[in-house]
């Protein structure tokens, strides 16, 4: 069966390609230095509202403490007088934290879904090359939750009778 649409983010730590079926959703997601993973989520299982934060990346932290470190160091061993070919390196270091922070400042709009229980179940990002088409399909996923909760009850309420 085909979806109903699809929505692919990108971001520094990794990739996520959403699928959206009548009744599911298939998350298939790629970690940078780590897993890989596919996922179907039930979309009885989730509440249709949307949350929404705003986010840095975790590379943005580690941009800074290598930007701020590696300049202490320049500037400290710069002060003992040595030459520019011993700092080299911690200068290096300190570009590509300056790099780092520059290029993950600013912060990613994150659509949160959350269980009946009040638990995130997944998040969607305004990220990537599709980031043009979130909207859309947070509005999407949000119709077809409101279908498939109507498609539940009106079930279970016709066991009933």
């Amino acid at each position: 069966m085909a979806p109903i649409t699809t929505y692919s983010e990108r971001r520094m730590d990794g990739r996520r390609q959403f699928s959206l079926f009548p009744h599911e959703i298939l998350v298939v997601g790629h970690r940078f230095f780590g897993a890989s993973y596919e996922v179907k989520i039930p979309l009885k299982s989730i509440e249709p509202t949307v949350s929404r934060i705003f986010v840095r990346s975790t590379f943005f932290l580690a941009g800074v403490i290598l930007a701020a470190g590696n300049t202490f160091i320049c500037i400290l061993l710069k002060s003992l007088l040595l030459p520019w070919s011993f700092l080299i390196l911690f200068f290096a270091l300190g570009i590509i934290g300056f790099c780092l922070v520059g290029a993950t400042f600013k912060r990613i709009e994150f659509a949160q879904f959350r269980s009946q229980a009040g638990v995130v179940v997944f998040d969607v990002a305004r990220s990537g090359p599709e980031c043009h088409k979130f909207d859309e399909f947070v509005q999407t996923l949000i119709q077809q939750m409101q279908a498939a909760k109507t498609t539940t009850s009106g079930s279970s309420a016709a066991s009933e009778h």
